[in-house]
């Protein structure tokens, strides 16, 4: 069973390689050559994201004040299944 995909996928692997196929190589080459030439940018996105990454080890050492605590939603003190806030109504 074939059908219209089948046969225009075999008439397009008939036709011979568009000429351009042959210089692709060295386009595309040429191209990853100058993005990585470009050693600034990239120095100064890596540096932040390790800056990044210090603060946050340093925040996740710095103890938490008890008023900080008692502030967070998900706390093993409060009651908040379905069933225990449908007791008060």
């Amino acid at each position: 069973m074939t059908d219209g995909l089948d046969t225009a996928l075999r008439a397009l692997a008939a036709r011979p390689a568009h000429p351009g196929l042959q210089a692709i190589d060295g386009e595309v080459l040429a191209r990853i050559a100058c993005v990585a030439n470009d050693r600034p940018a990239n120095n100064a996105f890596v540096a932040a994201i390790i800056a990044a990454m210090l603060v946050g080890a340093a925040a996740s050492i710095l103890p938490e004040s008890q008023d900080r605590r008692a502030q967070t939603a998900i706390d093993s003190g409060l009651s908040l299944a379905p069933s225990t806030l449908l007791v008060g109504s």
